[in-house]
């Protein structure tokens, strides 16, 4: 997080040394970013019990898209000031939680003196799978597991992951866009508009993990749980964003985009808990392995996206946006 937010803070000085140093500086921002995940996955495999596992892996990652939601209703205001204050509020408010964290966070119930003494972290302990931490650590864990790399179960998840992944990168990266061209809408002026859909996806990242834990809850295999979610968020994210393509004003877009997400993060109760489920001992080294993978198509997405747009008349017709 530290790499990360430095790099982060830096992007607009970067920028006006030049093309090179900007790239450069946001190369170092992925370096950094790409820790984030695989860390998260190393604690949750040491802080939650399994029949928690997907509503509280849903609220940590639910943080990325609560934080969309004041980016798009902070940030026009912000860049009214001047780009640099956008990127040094987000990058303080980065490096005050990662203090925040060093302070009072720990990689396992068990080292957390407040958590053993109350008697929580022998309660997580006996519920959970995994041994010991200090345990856990004198295990040796090879780079590249072969039961990560060749378990068809595996590549399930990669390949959910990479689907999942193109979809949002899509949005994360052309939603402001497609607002702009197809609508004409000013942006700075109808933050709430944009800000929508990432709330939706907020409440939907909650709600579906929920409603996952409770299933399981109620006797239901965790296996046909993850693919009940992860089929049906795949198939409404789908149908959801043709709708979108389709819509004729500006608030249906953002009510059918809305939508869309809200169901979409049904996945993240599929394949991004289910690592956790394969393989708890090596389910940071499984992330570090998927979001590899799943990266690409944030890479290639852009140049993609751009190149249909072009070959259909521009993005401001809806035709564009529909093979998109």
């Amino acid at each position: 997080a530290l790499v990360w937010t430095c790099f982060d803070v830096l992007t607009t000085l970067a920028g006006s040394a030049g093309f090179w140093p900007l790239v450069l500086d946001r190369i170092g921002m992925g370096l950094g970013e790409g820790l984030m995940f695989p860390t998260q996955h190393a604690l949750t495999t040491f802080w939650v019990p399994p029949q928690e596992r997907a509503f509280l892996v849903a609220f940590m990652t639910s943080g990325q898209d609560l934080g969309s939601v004041f980016a798009n209703l902070i940030s026009p205001q912000l860049l009214n000031v001047g780009p640099f204050w956008v990127f040094a509020t987000w990058g303080s408010l980065a490096m005050l939680w990662t203090l925040v964290y060093s302070r009072f966070g720990a990689s396992a119930p068990e080292v957390h003196s407040r958590c053993a003494r109350s008697g929580e972290a022998a309660w997580i302990q006996e519920q959970r799978s995994i041994q010991h931490f200090d345990s856990a650590k004198q295990v040796y864990v090879p780079p590249f597991p072969r039961h990560v790399l060749c378990e068809p179960s595996a590549w399930a998840v990669y390949i959910a992951h990479f689907g999942f992944n193109y979809t949002w990168y899509v949005v994360l990266s052309w939603l402001p866009s497609f607002f702009s061209a197809r609508f004409n809408l000013k942006l700075a002026q109808n933050p709430v508009l944009l800000a929508s859909p990432y709330f939706a996806a907020w409440i939907g990242n909650l709600f579906w993990g929920r409603l996952s834990d409770y299933i399981v809850k109620r006797g239901f295999r965790p296996r046909h749980v993850r693919k009940c979610m992860q089929l049906g968020g795949a198939l409404a994210l789908t149908l959801f964003v043709q709708l979108v393509a389709a819509s004729e004003s500006a608030e249906t877009a953002a009510l059918w985009m809305s939508l869309a997400l809200f169901f979409g993060k049904a996945q993240m109760s599929g394949f991004w808990v289910n690592m956790v489920d394969l393989c708890p001992e090596t389910a940071a080294t499984m992330m570090a392995i998927s979001n590899t993978l799943a990266t690409i198509p944030g890479i290639a997405g852009q140049p993609i996206t751009q190149a249909i747009l072009n070959s259909q008349g521009g993005s401001a017709v809806r035709a564009a946006w529909q093979v998109v």
